[in-house]
């Protein structure tokens, strides 16, 4: 069985896997569209954007440690110039931050699957 595409995981339930993007992506967007958020069980961590109780998404070595809507909302290419500018500055330019999602020097969302906030996280 190979390695899943990205992981979703909570302080009690399993981590839920995602195959790939696509996946990863109707999920969310599915959630988003019924105007509920995943069911991520409950908070294992502290969201590093706005210390709310969060969860950790981890891909390909990368670990990014976000509120629930932060998390669909970055999955869904939705995050505030402001969110996005943070996260590069701790992470780089990763494919979830990447330059074909925002723009390089606004940082605003170029294609969001959603809405994006017009306030930052708090």
């Amino acid at each position: 069985m190979s390695e899943p595409y990205a992981a979703i995981e909570s302080a009690d339930q399993p981590p839920l896997t995602y195959s790939d993007s696509m996946s990863l992506m109707v999920a969310c967007a599915g959630a988003y569209s019924g105007g509920r958020p995943l069911k991520l069980g409950e908070p294992c961590t502290h969201s590093e954007l706005s210390r709310n109780p969060g969860y950790r998404n981890r891909r390909a070595g990368l670990v990014l440690e976000l509120s629930g809507d932060e998390l669909q909302r970055l999955i869904l290419a939705a995050l505030t110039p402001d969110e996005v500018s943070r996260l590069r500055a701790r992470h780089g330019l990763v494919d979830e931050l990447s330059t074909e999602l925002y723009a390089a020097d606004t940082r605003a969302a170029l294609e969001p699957k959603v809405r994006v906030p017009t306030e930052p996280a708090q």
